[in-house]
């Protein structure tokens, strides 16, 4: 590796070595070595740099900030995708689903008089074809990799309906909603289920407040289900249960390195969590309403309460746009804007209401916990670009609203920590490594409840595991984090179980939200989108640009 960075033959050794030897591991100890070398490849593929000192090798992540960094940014973006280029039959199967090529002038009439819908990706295109399958198709379209995912998952699809767009409709953009990771400050403070956003909520109530949000605890913890040894947390005294905070946390331990062979276990000990932490917020609360506590974000028993109502509420409350852009011809004249002003629609709010719940169910009694879940939809939506500073999909983004428009906000910028432009087989050798290392203390468990985040806890495991800082896993994209509002009263929702304060119009039809949206676009959006490609001889379909990336590939 020395050598070959030295002549500036670092990336075709990388993959040579890996197309040889290290491709396929047989044993943990190649699987080390083929899991060093994929990653050392992801960030020179990235553009990051690598260098020689004292017989040493250095390697770095590129520089995001700035219009350069913007473009590095998208080669990476670009190296990482690992989905594979369609073929010519399934790209003439889909056809009929996308809009054809069209001139400047054409487009501009669809933009001036065209129907836009938003409806689920689960629903058949008049052709027969679903459009789960369009929707994969759209997926090569955008820019960045597209990772399974482990929790839930709602598509939709924007559709288009005009004249010379043919006899149906056809897809215009795609939207795809899932879980965020299970902490997440700027969400959890929208909704007030973080440690500092409940305590500056509450600080401005009466005490009554405060032995409401007691109550509401003790409410929840009474519908816990009872351990397999014996132990009842639902209705033991608050003060008893923290008394035996040390037994009880041991006996909890240890849920992220359960086995599969395992789920009674597991099950037993997240009821002896959720049930510790409900009695430590309830507890903390009652003696601040005594005045024998201060209310404090970082009293250890509070943020313990705070984290078991979250926990509990977090599934029905929120889901985050993981998947949002428009697809071409529109992607050239601000469709994505127009596929922002569909994100207060009243089935993407109605998104989080057919909740599994089964880990819920695991723990609760689910019949008895069902009348204290909020069940008027989720309150609110969060959003990442995909580079550095600012998204201009989100930038200034409006939504219909009650009486007036929603603007998107901008909350915070990412930590940087997300391995997502780590390759599949990077991943891959990982898991292998993992599983094969005898001498690994800890194993992350694939086990559901186990965890979240097991994608990036086993790539950030395995980088430690070989010698290397957890850093070089991320690649360090500080990424914008954009925030819609449903509600006004988020809050109290959560911990009073008020009826929200809805700032959209859930009384409205989907046709009456449709135009409304679409129309709130037009305003703001389409002399600027026409003035894009009015002049255009040729604006090119999804179906052509599909083309054109297969062509590259090969």
């Amino acid at each position: 590796m020395i050598a070959a960075t030295q002549c500036g033959e670092l990336s075709s050794t990388l993959d040579e070595l890996l197309l040889g030897e290290f491709g396929n591991p047989a044993t943990s100890s190649q699987a080390r070595i083929s899991f060093s070398l994929s990653l050392l490849r992801d960030i020179v593929r990235a553009g990051g740099n690598s260098w020689v000192r004292d017989s040493r090798l250095y390697v770095a992540w590129p520089d995001w900030s700035g219009v350069q960094g913007r473009d590095f940014a998208r080669q990476a973006l670009v190296a990482a995708k690992d989905l594979r280029p369609l073929t010519i039959r399934e790209r003439e199967r889909v056809a009929p689903l996308f809009a054809p090529d069209l001139d400047g002038e054409s487009l501009s009439s669809v933009l001036r008089e065209g129907r836009f819908r938003l409806i689920s990706a689960a629903t058949r295109h008049p052709s027969g074809i679903s459009y789960q399958d369009a929707f994969a198709a759209a997926l090569r379209y955008w820019t960045m990799p597209y990772r399974g995912r482990s929790g839930r998952m709602k598509r939709f699809v924007l559709t288009a309906e005009h004249h010379l767009l043919g006899e149906h409709s056809v897809v215009a953009g795609i939207l795809e909603l899932g879980d965020e990771a299970p902490f997440c400050t700027w969400r959890d403070d929208l909704l007030g289920i973080s440690p500092s956003s409940f305590v500056r909520w509450l600080a401005g109530k009466d005490i009554s407040a405060i032995r409401q949000s007691a109550e509401r605890l003790r409410n929840f913890r009474h519908c816990l289900r009872g351990t397999g040894g014996g132990q009842e947390l639902a209705y033991e005294d608050a003060a008893a249960i923290v008394a035996r905070r040390e037994v009880i946390e041991q006996a909890a331990h240890g849920r992220s390195r359960v086995l599969k062979e395992q789920h009674d276990a597991l099950k037993d000990r997240k009821r002896l969590a959720y049930g510790l932490r409900l009695a430590r917020g309830e507890f903390a609360l009652r003696e601040i309403a005594l005045g024998k506590r201060k209310l404090d974000s970082q009293d250890a028993d509070l943020g313990a309460g705070v984290r078991g109502l979250h926990d509990m509420l977090l599934p029905r409350l929120h889901l985050e746009a993981t998947v949002c852009g428009a697809v071409p011809p529109f992607s050239h004249a601000l469709g994505g804007k127009l596929l922002v002003s569909f994100l207060s629609h009243p089935s993407v709010i109605d998104a989080t209401m057919d909740c599994e719940g089964a880990l819920l169910d695991w723990s609760f009694d689910s019949d008895r916990l069902k009348d204290l879940l909020p069940s008027k939809g989720m309150l609110c939506l969060t959003t990442k670009g995909l580079y550095a500073e600012h998204a201009a999909i989100y930038n200034r983004g409006d939504v219909p609203g009650l009486l007036r428009s929603i603007r998107m906000v901008h909350l915070d910028n990412t930590s940087g920590t997300t391995t997502t432009l780590i390759s599949a087989q990077t991943h891959q050798y990982a898991k292998q490594m993992l599983h094969d290392d005898d001498s690994s203390a800890m194993r992350v468990s694939d086990v559901y409840g186990s965890g979240g985040a097991k994608r990036h806890r086993v790539i950030e495991k395995a980088t430690i595991d070989v010698g290397l800082p957890a850093r070089l896993a991320m690649a360090g994209i500080r990424r914008p984090v954009y925030g819609l509002n449903y509600v006004s009263n988020a809050p109290a929702v959560s911990w009073l179980g008020e009826e929200p304060c809805w700032l959209v119009d859930r009384q409205e039809s989907i046709d009456e939200f449709s135009e409304r949206a679409t129309d709130l676009w037009r305003q703001r959006w389409l002399s600027r989108a026409i003035d894009r490609i009015a002049d255009f001889a040729l604006v090119p379909s999804l179906i052509r640009t599909l083309e054109a990336q297969s062509l590259e590939a090969a």
